[in-house]
C-alpha cells in the first residue's frame, strides 16, 4: 500500500522525539505494577498467576491507549500539516494505516513491558502459561480495538484533548457493560433479550473470556471486526477531506 511504510516511520520518529511518550510507558508500567503487586495482594494470594494483572489492564488502556492515539490526526489538523501530508504520494489507506500501527506499535510495547511480571510469577511457582498467553492475546486485541477508536476519533477533531476525552469515553462504553454490577443493573431495568445483546457486544465480556482460557472464534473475530469498522471510518473521514 502506497506510502504505509513512510507513515508508520514518521509517525514513529516523532514518538521518539517526543518526551510524553515515554511518560506514557513509564505511567503505565508503573500503574500495572502497583495494581498487580501491591493493591493487588500477588504475594499475599500465594497463587503463582496473572488474573489479577490482566483484571485491571482494560482500565488502565482507557487511559494509556488515547493517551498515545490522540495526536495521530488531530495534532496534524490543529498545525495544519495535515494538507501538506494529503498532497503526498499516499493513500488515505496507507495514511490511516500508518498511523493507527505506529501508536499501536506503542502501545503492544506497553504490553510486552510487562512480561517481567510472567517471570516473576514462573520463579515464585508454577502458573498455567497457557492461560497466560491467552491473557497477553486478549491484551493486544482490546489495545488494538481501543487504538483503531481513538485513531478515528483524533481524525474528527482539531484538538488532542478533546480527542483523549472522546475516545476514553468510547472506549468505557465498550467496557461498561461487561462489568458485573452494570449488567446485573441493566438485567433487572431492561428485556433480557436487550440486556444480553449489550453484554455480548461488550469488549470487556470478550476479554474477560479470553482472558479465562476460553479463546474462541468468535471472541476474535469480534475485536477484528471492531477494528476494521473504526479503521474503515477513519479512511472515509480522510478521503472526505481530499474532496474537499
Amino acid at each position: 500500500m502506497n506510502g504505509f511504510w513512510a507513515i508508520w516511520r514518521r509517525e514513529l520518529q516523532a514518538f521518539g522525539s517526543s518526551p510524553m511518550a515515554y511518560l506514557f510507558l513509564a505511567l503505565f508500567v508503573m500503574m500495572n505494577g502497583i495494581m498487580t503487586f501491591v493493591l493487588g495482594d500477588f504475594f499475599e494470594a500465594a497463587q503463582a498467576n496473572l488474573s489479577g494483572m490482566f483484571a485491571v489492564m482494560p482500565f488502565l488502556f482507557l487511559f494509556f491507549v488515547p493517551a498515545l492515539g490522540m495526536r495521530s490526526w488531530a495534532e496534524e489538523r490543529q498545525t495544519g500539516s495535515v494538507e501538506l501530508l494529503l498532497t503526498l504520494p499516499i493513500s488515505p489507506e496507507a495514511a490511516v494505516l500508518g498511523k493507527f500501527c505506529a501508536g499501536l506499535t506503542l502501545a503492544w510495547l506497553g504490553i510486552m513491558f510487562t512480561l517481567p511480571a510472567w517471570i516473576t510469577a514462573t520463579w515464585l511457582g508454577q502458573p498455567d502459561h497457557g492461560l497466560i498467553m491467552s491473557g497477553y492475546g486478549a491484551a493486544f486485541l482490546l489495545a488494538a480495538s481501543m487504538m483503531a477508536i481513538t485513531t478515528t476519533i483524533s481524525a474528527l477533531n482539531h484538538s488532542q484533548v478533546l480527542a483523549f476525552v472522546i475516545s476514553a469515553s468510547c472506549c468505557f462504553l465498550f467496557l461498561v457493560t461487561g462489568l458485573g454490577a452494570v449488567s446485573e443493573f441493566l438485567g433487572a431495568n431492561l428485556p433480557a433479550q436487550w440486556s444480553l445483546v449489550l453484554w455480548e457486544y461488550s469488549s470487556l465480556a470478550r476479554y474477560n473470556r479470553m482472558v479465562g482460557g476460553l479463546i474462541g472464534l468468535p471472541d476474535v473475530v469480534y475485536f477484528l471486526l471492531l477494528i476494521f469498522v473504526w479503521l474503515w471510518a477513519g479512511m472515509i473521514c480522510v478521503r472526505r477531506w481530499l474532496e474537499e
